[in-house]
Parts: C-alpha cells; sequence; structure tokens
C-alpha cells in the first residue's frame, strides 16, 4: 500500500513593494503618509506608517524621493528591486546606514560630493549600467583636481561594494578598480624645503599668536588640525611629551585624530631653548 507524504513546511515568497502613500488632513493643512510592509525580529510581516511634514515634503514625489533608500532595503531580497534598484537608491541607503559611521569631516565631504556631482548624473542608472567606461569618461569631464577625482572614484568604489554587499548585484570585482586617475599619483606642487635660520625669521615676522601656533607646528611637525584642538592636558610636562588626541575641522573639535596612525606622542624637548 503505497502512501503520499505532504511536506510540512511552508514557503513564502517575498513580493516586491512600492509602498503607498496619501493625504492625511491636519488641523492646519495636511501630512503624507507613506505606508509599508516590514518584518519584525520573530519573522512577521507587519503594516508600517510612516509620516511626512507637507511643509517640507511639497508633492508626492518628494516623498518617493525620500523613501528611496528605505524601499531599496526592504526590496533587497526579492529578485525584481536587485534587479530595478536605482544609483540613487543606493546613495539614500549609504546616507541612511553608513554615512553616520564615518568622521564627522568625512560626512560633510561625501555628502556634498554626493548631492553636488554624483548624484545628479547617476541617480536614475540601474547599478549594472555604471561601467567602469562611463565612470572614466564622467571623471574626465570634472573641473577638479587629481586628488579630488580620486576621492570621486573611491566613492563610487565604495558604493558598488555595498551594493554587493547588499546583494543588488553579483559580487565580483568592483569595475573601479580599472579606473585610473591620470595624474594623482604625483605632486602637482614642488615642495619648498626653508633652512632654521628662514623658519626663525618667518616666525618673528609674525604678530601673536600665529608666531607661537608657527612654532609648535614647525618644530613638532603638527598638522593645523591638530595644532588648533591642543589643550594644555595633552603636554605631560614631566615626561616632556605632548600627546595628540583630537583635531579642529569643519569648524568643529573632532574628538579623535582624522586616522589611527595620527594619534602619537611627541617629544617636546625639541622647543626647549628656542628664542625666536
Amino acid at each position: 500500500m503505497g502512501f503520499t507524504m505532504k511536506p510540512t513546511f511552508k514557503v513564502t515568497r517575498q513580493r516586491y513593494q512600492h509602498g503607498s502613500i496619501r493625504k492625511v488632513p491636519r488641523s492646519h493643512g495636511f501630512a503624507w503618509e507613506f505606508r509599508y510592509y516590514a518584518t519584525d525580529e520573530s519573522g512577521q510581516r507587519k503594516a508600517r506608517v510612516q509620516t511626512f511634514d507637507s511643509a517640507i515634503y511639497k508633492t508626492e514625489r518628494d516623498v518617493r524621493k525620500a523613501v528611496q533608500g528605505q524601499l531599496a532595503s526592504l526590496n533587497s531580497n526579492t529578485l525584481a528591486g536587485r534587479v530595478n534598484v536605482t544609483f540613487g537608491s543606493l546613495i539614500d541607503r549609504y546616507i541612511a546606514e553608513e554615512l553616520p559611521k564615518l568622521k564627522h569631516s568625512t560626512q560633510n565631504t561625501n555628502k556634498s560630493l554626493l548631492n553636488l556631482h554624483v548624484r545628479p548624473k547617476w541617480s536614475e542608472y540601474r547599478i549594472p549600467n555604471v561601467t567602469a567606461g562611463e565612470v572614466k569618461k564622467w571623471i574626465d569631464g570634472l573641473s577638479f583636481g587629481a586628488a579630488s577625482k580620486v576621492r570621486a572614484r573611491n566613492l563610487i568604489s565604495r558604493l558598488l561594494d555595498l551594493a554587493m554587499l547588499w546583494e543588488y548585484i553579483p559580487v565580483g570585482r568592483n569595475p573601479m578598480e580599472l579606473v585610473e586617475i591620470k595624474g594623482s599619483s604625483k605632486r602637482e606642487k614642488s615642495i619648498t624645503i626653508i633652512t632654521p635660520k628662514e623658519f626663525k625669521a618667518v616666525v618673528n615676522a609674525l604678530p601673536e599668536p600665529y608666531n607661537l601656533m608657527v612654532l609648535v607646528c614647525g618644530a613638532l611637525g603638527l598638522r593645523v588640525s591638530e595644532m588648533l584642538a591642543l589643550k594644555w592636558s595633552d603636554f605631560d610636562f614631566k615626561n616632556r611629551t605632548l600627546e595628540i588626541q583630537r583635531v579642529f575641522t569643519h569648524n568643529e573639535i573632532q574628538e579623535s585624530p582624522k586616522t589611527d596612525s595620527s594619534g602619537y606622542r611627541y617629544d617636546v624637548c625639541i622647543l626647549r631653548g628656542y628664542a625666536p
């Protein structure tokens, strides 16, 4: 006697969602409600609502643009989501999830580069269509110096790495490895080396407190941003050392050096006996 066993598990297919947007009356005007579905920690798919101020988001299109990154994240496990996601949606998710992890100065630089240059060019492209050849043509046409062009290429490279991590595109070689920036490996201006006598003359010619600032930078090899963030507590007068613990950049104190290698301790006895 034969019998057939029926599977006891249920296969669910996650569907691509666009979400819905509607106007909701308020005491003064209206607000936008964005409705979508999200899976909670228990695996249950539940309805969610997000509200947008109509004073900031004037049209439904503005709301759609604001939720692009969020929808890309929600649809990342669907085939349609991976195939159809735009580079603009990738940028939005990067700004929401990755940018806050960076140093404040890097956040400002990257966000400016994205909004002023990367987004206007690449926002509507599907991710697989952001190719090495197209990026190379675009970068060559930018009125940037070599260093800024390298920054633009590296930022797009990072975005494509994240696209692979988030499974929008297959994992493979990042095409930005093929994009070379002319002139990026050589210094544009020659280094001017001054003698100790010339250095003293510069210090003597400056008024306070600039003469002291130049003296500290020149004697210890500090960056300007490091010198501007110095505190008396950074000096250990007993052991004659100075520890670099923070920098001043973009009009604020950043409570750690720009890179791990920038945190160092100087022997300040080199300053002893200097007579400007």
